[in-house]
């Protein structure tokens, strides 16, 4: 367990900057050289300080030794360092940081969104973008490395980062109210309901996309796998489908939805109940429900007669007829 004294921080800056001939470190070049060495904490959260211990510790257990700095303990030495690692170092401690400005507008978002989000500008390779985000860091640690071993100057990736903002904030306008619907679900319903179409393929008929006919979509699309709220929102980040067939899902989605809620509130709200009826009766009771548009016919007319401020009419009748008898 490395103990963070001051006296231990001195020596590794100390050493650092002897082996590099560099004075001035930024928290942010340090991120990355910390996540360059795998160092095992949460680089996002740790000092400059601590930052400096850390990469200097592990470099010395990487077998860097340099020509005239200090051991892990602060010590004297002398010998080589490791050619190939120090390259690797001295790259990143001296390259031109893309600032953390220039993709704050990602940290809101999850890392699967961040790493969709990003292959989708594809400046970055995809088995290097895979390799990364399968760490533990913060994403803003994993996206200031990305950045910073990516090749590419920092007026180009700043470039697409700008067209990426701008593309997300009118997004984020489009389809917030989807996007609320979904995650206002406690139980998990909502998700449950868009589950349901995964892997399905779903018919789109012209008169379903009546309101953009222009627009050109698929007769039959496949609902792409749904687990978690992230992959509803991929969903509507995707750039391969237009607005139109997006919106026709939701409507799917959000109609299934109701359908499986309304079926739950009927199950405690009310009660199958079974009886039979004389021919005339159920005839007269289906005729008057169609005359006077009550929907569901039979059950739905018997729910509107027996109220409980009908309960002495009610009465009246069956008295009525009892005395008839």
């Amino acid at each position: 367990m490395i103990k963070y004294t001051p006296e231990k921080i001195a020596a590794s800056k100390a050493a650092f900057s002897n082996a590099f001939a560099l004075d001035v470190f930024t928290k942010r070049t340090l991120q990355s050289i910390a996540f360059h060495l795998r160092v095992n904490i949460d680089i996002g959260d740790a000092s400059a300080g601590i930052l400096i211990v850390e990469i200097w510790d592990q470099l010395i257990r990487k077998g860097f030794t340099p020509a005239h700095g200090y051991g892990l303990l602060g010590e004297l030495n002398s010998g080589n360092a490791k050619s190939e690692l120090a390259m690797e170092i001295w790259g990143l401690a001296t390259t031109f940081n893309v600032q953390e400005e220039s993709y704050e507008f990602l940290l809101g978002f999850s890392k699967k969104i961040i790493q969709y989000k990003l292959s989708q500008i594809r400046i970055f390779h995809p088995m290097t973008m895979a390799k990364i985000f399968e760490s533990f860091q913060s994403p803003s640690v994993l996206i200031g490395y990305l950045c910073d071993v990516s090749g590419h100057s920092v007026d180009y990736i700043a470039g697409f980062l700008f067209a990426m903002k701008v593309s997300t904030q009118k997004f984020k306008l489009e389809w917030h109210a989807q996007l609320v619907w979904f995650k206002n679900d406690k139980n998990k319903e909502k998700l449950r309901a868009a589950s349901y179409f995964s892997g399905k393929q779903i018919s789109v008929g012209e008169g379903d996309l009546a309101a953009k006919p222009f627009e050109k979509t698929p007769q039959v699309f496949l609902m792409p796998p749904i687990h978690d709220i992230d992959d509803i929102e991929l969903f509507f980040h995707r750039q391969d489908m237009s607005s139109v067939l997006k919106l026709f899902i939701f409507e799917k989605i959000r109609g299934l939805y109701n359908k499986r809620s309304s079926r739950e509130e009927n199950k405690r709200t009310q009660k199958n109940c079974n009886f039979t009826l004389t021919p005339e009766a159920k005839k007269m009771i289906e005729q008057i429900a169609r005359e006077c548009g009550v929907k569901g016919r039979g059950s739905e007319l018997l729910n509107v007669l027996f109220q409980a401020h009908n309960k002495q009419v009610l009465q009246n009748i069956v008295k009525g007829y009892a005395m008839v008898r």
